[in-house]
């Protein structure tokens, strides 16, 4: 907008809202795990510029830092059969879960059971899942890539990464969050602050509604 010249205190731009069901029969997403586990989560529609490759790619190097990592992917797609070759092909199929889509109204309270959120998407990472896992309130892993920008604070409730660095730095992104306990408090601190600013559908509507009616009512004064 600012290209075609309109003026910065002219835009609002407004994220989209969240359908918040909840439905205490939420999926086990630690079956199979140890107890100790440390489990990290990404949910995405599984095609290609959805980023999980990325993820996958990232872990041979990830279990030898934390060797109690686990990965659960949520999510269906075209590429769900090569995403499972490639963790076998990488040698992590063992603590590789494709756990598939699951019902919207389970999704919070099944990413509760997490320790950690990571999205690597090739184009935005502001999306409706980091949403999601932001009220589940897990720390998240994502890309400094322009699209979190005023949105997630590095070192405050998140941690960014080069995205053309992935693969060098995520490991040491999820062993930071693994092992540095007073780091992982204040990152949850901070996404559970954040999931105040997240609205509702029905409140994401009324704001703009509200909004439209104030303009509407400037203009005839």
């Amino acid at each position: 907008m600012e290209f075609f010249g309109v003026p910065k205190s002219k835009i609002l731009f407004l994220l989209n809202g969240i359908d918040i069901e909840t439905n205490s029969s939420s999926i086990d997403i630690r079956k199979g795990t140890s107890q100790e586990a440390f489990l990290a989560v990404a949910m995405a529609r599984l095609v290609g510029w959805k980023g999980i490759d990325r993820i996958l790619r990232a872990l041979p190097e990830s279990v030898k830092l934390v060797p109690e990592l686990n990965l659960v992917v949520i999510g269906d797609g075209s590429q769900r059969k090569l995403l499972e070759r490639l963790t076998v092909s990488l040698g992590i199929s063992n603590i590789v879960r494709f756990l598939g889509s699951i019902p919207h109204n389970k999704i919070i309270d099944t990413l509760k059971q997490g320790d950690l959120f990571i999205s690597t998407q090739y184009f935005s990472n502001l999306s409706n899942c980091l949403f999601e896992a932001i009220l589940a309130g897990l720390p998240i892993i994502s890309l400094a890539d322009g699209s979190l920008v005023g949105f997630l604070e590095n070192g405050v409730n998140s941690i960014l990464l080069d995205p053309q660095n992935i693969k060098r730095d995520l490991p040491q992104a999820i062993e930071k969050i693994a092992r540095d306990r007073a780091f992982y408090r204040r990152l949850k601190k901070g996404i559970i602050e954040k999931s105040n600013e997240i609205w509702t559908w029905q409140e994401r509507i009324a704001f703009e509604l509200k909004t439209i009616e104030n303009i509407i009512s400037k203009r005839r004064t």
